[in-house]
């Protein structure tokens, strides 16, 4: 939240998605091959629900939770529906980043409550609508205007909406800079299922490597933005990075800036052409 700060005056939009994250614990489970039961083993799976920046690329926040539900009278179960994590994510962006205009999800977020809440924060809602999905009787105006929209007026939609897949990116470039895995174990565990106490340090663990790894990607995307700008960073401070001149950028420059992990040089040359 520290480094969304520094570019609470540039970033516009928000992008929500989720992403898996498998550890190195194997666990095994019934398969049906051919009418028989075999014993199989997968990889223990973690899901990050995160929020990024459309404009520089920057995580604000990173909820982490099973990739699966276990059940509902599992005591350590949770939900893990990616639509049950819109209201925080954009609760958390909307903090730091005071000029956010637009809050960008696929179809998975996609509920009259999600969207009512993104008005109420002064965003509006891009979220596709899913076939068969009409607003309710007592639907809020944005919900009404995002439905008419999408029906009526796909091209404006699809022109805020295209910015989405830049979280894709952001996934992408956390799996290629920090890995596919998480490799903390927390503790040693016997033969045999853990116990609670076990799982849980083990959780702590893998929560906080997740959550190291968009660290460190946000920093590096920070350490960009410094040298675009010209401007030194200090997180002794409340300043935050200013918008750069519109002479100096074009679209595409930007989209380059907060995307690619290319040599600064090359990026700065290219704004101030």
């Amino acid at each position: 939240r520290r480094i969304a700060m520094k570019v609470r005056d540039i970033e516009t939009m928000a992008l929500i998605d989720s992403t898996g994250i498998s550890t190195t614990i194997t666990q095994d489970y019934l398969d049906t091959n051919r009418g028989r039961k075999v014993v199989r083993a997968h990889n223990q799976r973690f899901k990050a629900h995160v929020v990024s920046g459309g404009v520089t690329g920057i995580v604000a926040e990173v909820i982490v939770t099973d990739h699966w539900r276990k059940g509902k009278d599992d005591d350590q179960s949770e939900p893990t529906a990616d639509v049950n994590y819109w209201v925080p994510l954009l609760t958390a962006a909307a903090a730091p980043w005071r000029n956010l205009q637009f809050g960008l999800g696929d179809k998975a977020y996609l509920s009259e409550k999600n969207i009512q809440a993104a008005e109420d924060l002064g965003i509006r809602a891009v979220i596709p609508i899913k076939r068969r999905w009409n607003p309710g009787p007592k639907a809020s105006k944005s919900t009404v205007e995002l439905f008419d929209i999408y029906i009526d007026n796909i091209e404006a939609f699809e022109e805020i909406y295209r910015y989405r897949n830049k979280t894709e990116r952001v996934f992408s470039a956390v799996k290629r800079v920090c890995g596919h895995y998480v490799w903390s174990r927390g503790t040693r565990w016997p033969y045999g299922p853990p116990t609670k106490e076990q799982y849980a340090r083990a959780r702590t663990a893998f929560e906080n490597e997740i959550l190291a790894k968009f660290i460190i990607l946000s920093l590096r995307r920070l350490v960009t933005l410094e040298e675009l700008h010209g401007e030194r960073i200090d997180f002794s401070n409340n300043d935050s990075l200013q918008p750069l001149p519109a002479e100096w950028m074009r679209p595409a420059d930007m989209d380059e800036l907060a995307m690619i992990d290319a040599p600064t040089e090359r990026m700065i040359a290219t704004a101030k052409e």
